[in-house]
């Protein structure tokens, strides 16, 4: 397994973000720096697949997830991680 832990503004918010990277899961844990507010969530490669073929961009889920590394290790290079909801 794969984990990501990174500090981050989003929404004008900065949070605290853990990735975990699975074979076939990925989870998601976002926590408000400065208040208690706190989301969690994990996915199945499956769901995540499904969900990509629907948007018109259909990913493998080590695609998916290597997009997310990229993202949070790498913003500076094209790559952007955006919390749309908390």
């Amino acid at each position: 397994m794969t984990e990501i832990k990174q500090e981050g503004y989003y929404n004008g918010q900065e949070y605290l973000i853990n990735v975990k990277i699975g074979i076939d899961s990925l989870q998601i844990e976002l926590e408000s720096k400065y208040d208690a507010c706190w989301w969690n969530s994990s996915f199945t490669a499956g769901y995540l697949e499904e969900l990509t073929t629907k948007t018109g961009e259909p990913l493998q889920y080590a695609k998916f997830c290597e997009l997310i590394t990229n993202s949070l290790q790498r913003p500076s290079e094209g790559y952007t991680f955006k919390v749309l909801t908390f």
